[in-house]
């Protein structure tokens, strides 16, 4: 673990973000078994940003 190994530092530094769109596309008769759990997880970690503090006021997950 670089973090115990002194490598590298953890640093808290609040930081807030604007608010961006942001717009995916995918290739056309692209394999589901690959494409939809890459959607399906970018999907729950918009949600998740979503959700913490105050993100909700500027940010939206919208759906998949």
């Amino acid at each position: 673990n670089m973090v115990t190994e002194g490598r590298l530092s953890i640093y808290d530094i609040p930081q807030e973000f604007l608010p961006w769109q942001i717009a995916a596309v995918r290739k056309r008769n692209a394999n589901p078994r690959v494409v939809d759990p890459v959607i399906e997880s970018a999907h729950r970690a918009a949600q998740a940003f979503e959700a913490t503090a105050e993100n909700g006021r500027y940010f939206s997950a919208g759906q998949p």
